[in-house]
């Protein structure tokens, strides 16, 4: 099955409007209507000259959408052009030169900078002097000033002023006892906050008091504020073993849960409010002990849900495999009523890895497959594996009609699996980045895909028609193996994965610090290395999800046996393994 294949950053942290799944980023001028919209979401404005935005004190401001949908509220919080004041050395009218046109003692000098409010004295951006000319009319220009400028994510110099360098941890916690507990994915929602899930036995405490399991191993969730002040938690499980499976959250803090479930009860699907209020909570049919169950939420609430299993998914058998193992598809209402389900697979072994939205609302699914599949049910839809085992990716449109299917690999076993967060992501333009694992040499549309040794992690983009866009392969001598995948506001990607030995994201080498070891890394949308982070120690580390916000940040979740430091303090493990959270600067 696919889990046996398993085990330049943007320009200022937290600066700027912010916008969620739902939201529209970008300025947005005084004039014309807006289109519908998300209620509660934000979107950036600004309703001064273009060439002015984030210019000496000129900045963008927020706008809400309406409850009813209709449209955005009033620009609040600008900063648009002023007249300068002579007085300052601030640049009010955002031209790039502070005090142009202020009368002055010829000769006499001033403190000038032209860069954005806050940045002056940050990092590496300091002010400069101007001189007043011998007319007296005005000052000269500001010489000596150091203005924000791209990160040089290679190093630890805040170069964009923003407060924080590349990869800057901002807060971790950790939470367990002496028995095992672990995180498995991650989400972060419009206003910052953040949330966790993972599975625990005995005793957690995610800091709003213990969390105690039913039988031998539950699911929690929980809840912080941006700072990291715990909000919420919340405990799914029953005397069986419920384990990892997936969380999604969107722009307005609805959560999406799918918890994964060994013996009686099988998978379930809960969807939850901000609050933590129940919103539905159901079972999901007879999916198979142990198989990856991962969700998606798109703008309008819809929930969809990708597992495998065997046999007859429910009771009646309406949906019943076509061999060995199937994968399973669904998408319910924001009420949680089922709308449509449907199997892939054929006579092998055939899972659903991992699903996601476009903007649209079609779903992209991705998983692997042994022989042939038939996902639009004609002949020249037809997939065949190229040997063991081969990846794939579906797109469906809303209603579950087959829209195009791609698969790749070679003669040994391929798939796209993540034990931990999401192995797809939709951008806005519809394209879907997807990670998978590859285990032997094949061809990538011509490109020539040779793995490091062992298991290794392909990246690869395919657009909304079908079609490849670029490929890049990561790994080393060991196991290499990713388990989230994310995408920012900038179109940035972040991967988290386990490693066990020495690997490169295009950054240099990254060595092993004994078992697996977290590694997170953050991409260009394409491919191109931005920075990448190992973290470890002599025992083995497991990997979970990962997750961005508004202004670009980045969540990880994982388990850790010992002692592991994410750069604030070694966070000390009190048993087998405990679960973790960090927060990171983009």
């Amino acid at each position: 099955m696919a889990g046996s294949l398993a085990g330049a950053c943007g320009p200022a942290f937290e600066k700027g409007p912010t916008g969620g799944t739902g939201a529209t980023n970008g300025s947005g001028g005084a004039g014309g209507a807006d289109a519908p919209c998300q209620p509660g979401t934000t979107a950036a404005c600004y309703t001064g000259p273009a060439d002015t935005q984030d210019v000496g004190l000129c900045k963008a401001g927020v706008k809400v959408c309406d409850a009813d949908g209709v449209g955005y509220g009033a620009c609040q919080g600008e900063v648009p052009p002023a007249e300068e004041n002579c007085e300052q050395a601030s640049d009010e009218d955002c031209d790039g030169s502070p005090n142009d046109g202020c009368p002055c003692e010829p000769g006499s000098e001033m403190e000038c900078y032209s860069g954005p409010r806050g940045t002056a004295g940050v990092g590496s951006c300091v002010a400069g002097t101007q001189v007043c000319k011998n007319t007296g009319d005005e000052y000269g220009p500001c010489a000596g000033e150091v203005l924000p400028e791209a990160e040089d994510c290679s190093g630890t110099i805040d170069k964009d002023c923003s407060g924080f360098a590349c990869a800057q941890p901002l807060w971790n916690k950790i939470a367990g006892d002496v028995s095992g507990q672990s995180g498995s994915a991650a989400g972060i929602d419009a206003a910052g906050n953040v949330y966790a899930m993972g599975s625990f036995a005995g005793t957690i405490d995610a800091g709003g008091g213990p969390l105690i399991s039913a039988g031998q191993s539950d699911v929690f969730v929980v809840k912080y504020d941006a700072a990291g002040n715990h909000l919420w938690s919340k405990r799914f499980g029953n005397a069986s073993n419920q384990v990892f499976g997936d969380m999604v959250v969107d722009a307005n803090g609805n959560v999406a849960v799918a918890v994964m479930s060994f013996g009686a009860g099988g998978h379930s699907l809960v969807k939850l409010d901000g609050s933590g209020a129940t919103i539905f909570s159901k079972p999901i049919g007879d999916a198979m002990d142990g198989a990856e169950a991962k969700v998606a939420l798109d703008s309008s609430g819809s929930v969809a849900i990708a597992t495998s299993f065997s046999g007859c998914f429910d009771s009646t058998c309406n949906i019943e495999s076509a061999g060995k193992s199937d994968g399973y598809v669904a998408r319910y209402s924001a009420s949680g009523s089922l709308e449509w389900a449907t199997a892939i697979g054929g006579a092998g072994d055939d899972y659903a890895g991992g699903v996601a939205f476009d903007a649209s609302g079609n779903l992209i699914v991705v998983g692997s497959f042994e022989g042939t599949i038939n996902l639009g049910n004609s002949a020249p839809t037809a997939l065949t594996s190229h040997g063991s085992a081969d990846m794939f990716v579906a797109k469906f449109d809303a209603a579950g009609a087959h829209a195009w299917s791609r698969n790749f690999g070679g003669a040994m076993a391929d798939g796209i699996y993540s034990s931990g967060g999401s192995p797809v992501a939709v951008g806005a333009t519809g394209n879907a980045i997807v990670v998978g694992s590859f285990l032997g040499t094949f061809s990538f549309e011509g490109q020539q895909m040779t793995p490091q040794g062992g298991v290794d992690i392909l990246l690869f983009e395919i657009t909304s028609g079908g079609v490849p866009s670029w490929a890049k392969p990561f790994g080393g001598s060991g196991y290499d193996g990713a388990t989230g995948l994310a995408l920012d506001a900038d179109g940035d990607l972040v991967v988290s994965a386990t490693s066990s030995g020495a690997i490169d994201f295009g950054g240099g080498v990254l060595p092993s610090a004994g078992g697996n070891d977290l590694v997170l890394a953050k991409l260009k949308a394409d491919g191109s290395h931005v920075w990448s982070r190992r973290f470890g120690n002599a025992e083995a580390q497991y990997s979970g999800g990962v997750a961005t916000g508004p202004s670009r940040e980045i969540v990880v979740v994982a388990g850790s046996p010992g002692a592991l430091d994410f750069g604030l303090g070694p966070l000390v493990s009190a048993g087998d393994s405990d679960a973790l959270i960090a927060k990171f600067a983009p």
